[in-house]
C-alpha cells in the first residue's frame, strides 16, 4: 500500500479535485493522504514527476473509490496536469458515480480546466441534494466542466430521473441543482417523455456499490 501527501499533485489527486468540482456540496480544498490501495505496477519518475499505476485501486478517506487498468498523471508546461485513465475506469465519489472506458482530466494548478470520458456507451448517475430520484444517463462522451459545474452528455444520449425520460444526442446537466437543458432544435430521432402521475412509485435511490471499485 503506497501513501501520497496530498501536497504532490499524483493522479489520484488530480482526480478528486475534478469530482470535487463535480460536486457542489463538497470543498475543492484538499488535505490528507491518498491511498493507493492495490497496483500490479508503479512508477513514479521524479525528473518529470510522472506517476503510472497498472490495475489502480486508489481511495481518499471513505469519500472517494477509483479503479481503473491504468492511471497516468502528466505534468505539462503552464503548471497544467493531464491526467489519463483506461481500461475499465470506475469512479465512485460521493454522489457522482462514473463507469467508461477511457477518461482525460486536464487542470492548470489545482483548477479543473475540462474532463471528458469515452466509451461505448459510458455512464453516468448523481444523486441531486434534495431528490427522492437517481439521475442516470449514458453516451457516447460525457464531459465535465468545472467553471460552469455542468455535465455534457453527446452522441445517442440518454437520460432519466424516474419520470423523465430523454433519448437526444446532446444534453446538458447541472450537478449544482439537477437541471436539464438540450440547446439544439430538436432532431428527427429526439424523443423526451414525462410521467405526470406525481404518485407513481418512485423508485428508492440505489447507493454506489462501493465493492465494485475496491
Amino acid at each position: 500500500m503506497a501513501r501520497f501527501r496530498s501536497d504532490r499533485r499524483t493522479a489520484g489527486t488530480a482526480l478528486l479535485l475534478a469530482l470535487a468540482a463535480m460536486n457542489p456540496a463538497v470543498p475543492a480544498e484538499l488535505s490528507g493522504a491518498l491511498t493507493i490501495d492495490s497496483w500490479s505496477r508503479l512508477e513514479h519518475n521524479v525528473q518529470d514527476d510522472s506517476t503510472s499505476i497498472d490495475d489502480a485501486r486508489i481511495s481518499h478517506g471513505s469519500d472517494m473509490s477509483i479503479k481503473a487498468g491504468r492511471a497516468v498523471r502528466a505534468l505539462l508546461p503552464g503548471n497544467v496536469n493531464r491526467l489519463t485513465l483506461s481500461g475499465g475506469v470506475h469512479i465512485d465519489y460521493r454522489g457522482a458515480v462514473l463507469d467508461a472506458e477511457t477518461a482525460l482530466v486536464v487542470f492548470r494548478g489545482q483548477q479543473l480546466q475540462s474532463a471528458r470520458v469515452q466509451g461505448s456507451q459510458a455512464t453516468f448517475s448523481h444523486q441531486p441534494a434534495g431528490s427522492p430520484r437517481r439521475v442516470r444517463g449514458q453516451a457516447n462522451a460525457i464531459e465535465f466542466d468545472g467553471a460552469s459545474n455542468r455535465v455534457r452528455f453527446s452522441g445517442k444520449t440518454s437520460y432519466t430521473d424516474g419520470r423523465t425520460e430523454c433519448n437526444v444526442e446532446e444534453l446538458y446537466y447541472s450537478l449544482a441543482d439537477g437541471s436539464i437543458i438540450n440547446n439544439r432544435p430538436q432532431g428527427e430521432n429526439d424523443r423526451c417523455t414525462v410521467d405526470l402521475d406525481a404518485g407513481a412509485r418512485v423508485p428508492t435511490p440505489r447507493t454506489p456499490d462501493r465493492s465494485t471499485s475496491q
